[in-house]
């Protein structure tokens, strides 16, 4: 599971390199309700809603989907955030953020 996030994780911040023109973005990574929520937002170009999703979008939904997530993406004239979410077990005491 680890190798599937940081290759959803790392697929998202290429996307922002090569496609959004943006000045920064943002990896938030988290545990919430036994889910790893992790989302990487940018401040760039964004997309339309009608475009075909590239290679890298179709990989990263097909790993959340295989790990029992799901892919989210959200995208403006203003930036665009892509979040998924896969369930992990994690002790109840244990909590995970990292910005």
């Amino acid at each position: 599971m680890e190798e599937a996030v940081y290759g959803m994780v790392s697929e998202a911040v290429t996307n922002v390199v090569r496609h959004a023109g943006a000045s920064r973005a943002i990896v938030e990574v988290g545990v919430d309700s036994g889910r790893l929520v992790a989302a990487v937002r940018d401040d760039g170009s964004g997309f339309r809603a009608d475009s075909t999703p590239g290679v890298g979008l179709v990989s990263m939904r097909e790993r959340a989907r295989a790990l029992g997530g799901s892919l989210l993406v959200d995208s403006t004239a203003t930036g665009t955030t892509v979040t998924f979410d896969v369930p992990v077990a994690v002790p109840a005491e244990a909590t995970v953020s990292a910005r």
